[in-house]
């Protein structure tokens, strides 16, 4: 199972998280976010990343000339563009990033959304609450028998309730304020609890 410890905003985090054994680490460089990470800590989080785990560059309304920018300023090219259209998943495409497809889900949701655009091990997609980082999570028995594959569940994961979650296999999970002190500050306590839960129902890789 892949894990991706997103919102990070600490070099020394992203180290931990990818000691532990996160497979992906994510990086919001949305400015409405309180996870928003200055250039400085992005860079900072891509050198400590870099040959050890995939870094995710995240984005909330920006246009797509700046996003294009800071992803070839950080040398990374896996984006997750919340509330990006078809017209705007393929400029980015165009433009040579690797876009991955964000399926919203509500809180209070009786179905699964259904995905637009492709998923592959290398792009996976993600299911999130929201335009994410809300901290909630939606109905995990909707994604019974098994979640999608090539697919990242998102929303209101912790340590204490990530075994529910294991419960429906997912290809991989998405986390971000379940782990933390403060938004982008991580809890080295909560994840190493995090990544127990984990390992104790399945393989982290």
């Amino acid at each position: 199972m892949k894990v991706k410890i997103c919102g990070l905003r600490r070099a020394s985090d992203t180290g931990l998280a990818i000691e532990l054994g996160a497979t992906h680490v994510g990086i919001v460089l949305a400015q409405d976010s309180p996870r928003c990470a200055t250039i400085r800590e992005a860079q900072a989080i891509v050198r400590c990343a870099r040959g050890r785990a995939t870094v995710v560059l995240v984005f909330r309304n920006e246009r797509t000339n700046a996003i294009v920018r800071l992803a070839t300023d950080l040398g990374v090219n896996l984006v997750q563009v919340h509330g990006a259209d078809a017209l705007r998943r393929r400029e980015l495409a165009d433009a040579g990033l690797s876009v991955i497809p964000v399926a919203s889900v509500t809180a209070n949701a009786t179905a699964l959304p259904m995905l637009t655009g492709r998923s592959n091990v290398l792009v996976p997609a993600l299911l999130d609450v929201g335009r994410g980082g809300t901290g909630r999570r939606f109905r995990w028995e909707l994604l019974a028998p098994a979640a999608p594959a090539n697919m990242f569940v998102a929303g209101g994961i912790t340590p204490a309730n990530v075994c529910e979650l294991m419960r429906y296999r997912p290809w991989g999970i998405d986390v971000s304020s379940g782990v933390e002190l403060a938004p982008g500050i991580k809890s080295p306590g909560l994840m190493r609890s995090l990544f127990a839960a984990v390992r104790a129902l399945g393989e982290v890789a």
